[in-house]
């Protein structure tokens, strides 16, 4: 989604956005509750793209790291080169987690 998007693509573009950084916590909140529900030494693996349309550039992936945050163990990062532009770029990024370790 991009920042200026006004429906929110985890209700299917049914509904309104409240805002970008809801919808980034709702996403964050998402993969949080996959990678603590993955077996001890799991990797969760998350593929974004940035956006870019009409001038205005959203930097997905990172914003979504930003609102992750040290609830999962970031690992890093790595940009995925492809042939086709798509949404303005040709690459994506991929964010590399790892499941905490249980108690």
């Amino acid at each position: 989604m991009n920042r200026d998007d006004p429906e929110n693509p985890l209700a299917a573009y049914r509904e309104p956005v409240a805002s970008y950084a809801a919808f980034m916590d709702a996403l964050a909140d998402l993969y949080i509750r996959l990678g603590t529900s993955l077996a001890e030494g799991g990797v969760l693996v998350i593929q974004l793209q940035n956006l870019r349309r009409g001038g205005v550039h959203t930097p997905l992936p990172y914003d979504l790291q930003h609102a992750i945050g040290d609830r999962l163990d970031f690992v890093g990062d790595e940009v995925i080169l492809s042939d086709e532009v798509s949404y303005g770029y040709d690459h994506g990024v991929s964010l590399f987690y790892r499941s905490p370790a249980h108690a």
